[in-house]
């Protein structure tokens, strides 16, 4: 099967492309495509945030496995029956750029990769740089060149204020000589967040090196409450993987070499080690 996928700019109506994608392609094969026809960077880390039809979180996923698969064994089929409708695309999970990406239905199409097949305006970074559509501008700018007025024909904005809300998209405002609009843009000036402080804290009586008898329980704190882009993780000799909570207990028998850590879900790195 082969589905159509629309990619948009949160409140931007002179931006779009539409993609044929086949059931069997990969979200990996889908975000090489998209970065090659978006001009998007090679060299920061990308997340999908995946959202059901009723609007929630229902997975991540990145280049590295944060419990629902990786990007390069998740296809698009199996989004599909997870029940997956739409995306946020994180092209750049550090400085939090992202497009929305829409499931818009199936097609009859046949195609060998994921394929561009309809688009409108530049592509992001232009809209980051001050790009503003002609759909929106302010309704009395709307006019053709042959309908302006010579003093009409420049049209000259500046930006008055710029917040960023926690999904990471820019409310940018833009003031004329005789009013104001504001447009929503992929965010460029955003605030680093504070990065947490792993702390561990220890059964009683426990030492390092030493022997025991019985298993110990390990206990984590320093991600914020109420934040979902933070999970604690383990290594207990083969690699990190993600706690369910904030407790780890060494059971085996055998020696034990922990380490434990702070995984931003954002970037796919430990922030805390």
């Amino acid at each position: 099967m082969v589905y159509k996928y629309r990619i948009t700019l949160s409140g931007i109506k002179g931006f779009f492309r539409l993609y044929l994608v086949s059931g069997e392609h990969t979200l990996y094969s889908f975000h090489k495509q998209i970065r090659s026809d978006l001009d998007f960077p090679a060299d920061q880390p990308i997340l999908f945030k995946a959202f059901d039809a009723q609007g929630e979180v229902v997975a991540r996923y990145a280049l590295v496995d944060l419990g629902k698969g990786a990007v390069d064994q998740v296809s698009i089929a199996d989004t599909i029956r997870n029940g997956i409708t739409s995306f946020i695309y994180f092209y750049d999970t550090v400085a939090k750029k992202s497009v929305i990406i829409t499931l818009e239905g199936e097609t009859t199409a046949k195609i060998t990769s994921p394929t561009l097949v309809e688009s409108k305006g530049p592509d992001p970074i232009e809209f980051e740089n001050g790009y503003v559509a002609f759909e929106d501008l302010p309704i009395n700018k709307k006019k053709l060149p042959d309908e302006m007025d010579d003093e009409e024909v420049s049209f000259d904005i500046a930006i008055t204020e710029s917040v960023t809300n926690e999904d990471g998209i820019t409310e940018t405002t833009y003031e004329s000589l005789t009013e104001s609009v504001t447009v929503y843009t992929s965010p460029d000036l955003v605030t680093e967040d504070e990065q947490p402080v792993l702390h561990v804290s220890a059964p009683s009586g426990y030492v390092q090196g030493g022997s025991y008898d019985q298993p110990l329980t390990f206990v984590l704190s320093g991600i914020p409450e109420g934040t979902e882009d933070y999970v604690y993780v383990v290594d207990d000799g083969d690699g990190f993987t993600q706690l369910i909570g904030s407790t780890y207990t060494a059971s085996a028998i055998g020696t034990h070499r922990l380490a434990f850590g702070i995984l931003d879900l954002r970037t796919s790195t430990l922030v805390g080690e």
